[in-house]
């Protein structure tokens, strides 16, 4: 074997540990279960992917000829490395930094939310969060007095304050209540009714889940760079998948 196709090999075999580390993080850590998708991260992954994994082994396997001198086939597989880890950084600091750490419930809707997004204080520990554990589920206090929410809205379209889903002091307990959650719910059966695009991938998700349609309801959820369906469990309002398909 020459050693052209041994540079090659070594190269991408050290860059396929480097992907499946950086993937390992993304699916078990910042993106679990349905994040992923809903989060849109295959934009990034691909890029890493792209540079990490064929243009890097590629690269060395064409500049690799130690004809032209050691130090220079050196500073050229050096060059090569740079490259990869700086794309490699760039993926890992825009999942990173692009990660949920809340499901936010409010007005019958959910939005993924990052913590830096989040504006006053929340004295309460249960909210903490880790960039190393799932998304934690919480529901937003909604704003009952008409006249708050008068000032509220305006607030908002003048830029003097955020949406109440980043406001970090009006976070609650999720469990305590599902009830409320519960009652926002779509009726799957109502959702899917007379079109058949989301009739296939709601049966689609049924065939990987198990379950009937009442035994789920969906809801809209906002995330960074998209929308469509969250599915939660009936009997626990527990969030189970994502869905890309808009709901009324």
């Amino acid at each position: 074997m020459s050693a052209r196709i041994k540079a090659f090999l070594l190269h991408l075999g050290a860059s396929l540990a480097l992907i499946a580390l950086f993937f390992a993080v993304l699916l078990t850590a910042w993106y679990p279960a349905f994040y992923f998708e809903l989060e849109g991260v295959w934009v990034v992954a691909r890029m890493v992917i792209l540079v990490t994994l064929v243009v890097g082994p590629l690269l060395t396997l064409l500049v690799y000829d130690l004809r032209k001198g050691f130090k220079v086939v050196r500073r050229d597989v050096a060059v090569i490395l740079l490259l990869q880890l700086l794309a490699l950084g760039w993926g890992v600091r825009a999942s990173y930094l692009g990660q949920p750490d809340y499901l936010a419930f409010v007005g019958g809707q959910f939005y993924t939310i990052g913590r830096h997004e989040l504006v006053g204080e929340n004295s309460d520990t249960q909210f903490a969060v880790s960039s190393w554990e799932a998304p934690l589920a919480v529901y937003v206090r909604p704003i009952d007095d008409a006249q708050e929410r008068s000032e509220q809205i305006w607030a908002f379209l003048e830029g003097r304050a955020p949406d109440l889903q980043y406001q970090f002091d009006r976070y609650l307990p999720y469990r305590e209540y599902r009830q409320t959650i519960a009652a926002a719910g779509k009726e799957v059966a109502a959702v899917v009714a007379d079109d058949a695009v989301r009739r296939a991938r709601f049966d689609a998700f049924l065939a990987s889940h198990g379950g009937r349609d009442g035994d789920y309801l969906l809801y809209t959820v906002f995330a960074h760079e998209r929308e469509g369906a969250l599915v939660l469990s009936r009997d626990g309002v527990e969030p189970v998948a994502f869905l890309d398909m808009i709901i009324d």
